[in-house]
């Protein structure tokens, strides 16, 4: 989780700069919601303070259980949801293992494997390191 965070950050901090990984950025939070990847991370690395329910800036803590999406699964075994999770959670369904029940794991590694040449390529145009002549 800390891996991906801080991947997702250098991207989307240095997106301004090299258009590039504007792309990259939107494709890896569109798998799994804008925010979601820092959110999970925040919740999972100040468990203490979420738990007691002042976590983050969002003092009610209504991020930190989460109830998947109707489209995730239309066959929903609960009235209104599949599961609830909350951000320490492990879920693992058929197709999909889903950290805090909202990061995707399956798909976002797919998704970084499709997009590694790209981001390579991106990395190797803006950050070439100078030779020394």
């Amino acid at each position: 989780m800390l891996a991906l965070y801080n991947a997702v950050f250098f991207l989307s901090h240095t997106a301004n700069t090299f258009a590039g990984f504007r792309k990259i950025v939107d494709e890896i939070e569109s798998i799994n919601g804008v925010g979601q990847i820092k959110d999970v991370r925040d919740m999972r690395a100040h468990i203490d303070e979420y738990s007691k329910g002042k976590g983050g800036k969002n003092k009610d803590n209504a991020r930190f259980v989460y109830e998947s999406p109707d489209e995730l699964y239309p066959a929903k075994p609960f009235a209104d949801h599949l599961f609830a999770a909350d951000a320490t959670s492990t879920i693992i369904l058929p197709d999909s293992y889903l950290i805090g029940g909202r990061i995707n794991v399956q798909k976002t590694v797919l998704t970084l494997e499709r997009l590694l040449p790209d981001i390579t390529q991106n990395c190797d145009k803006y950050m070439q390191i100078p030779q020394n002549s």
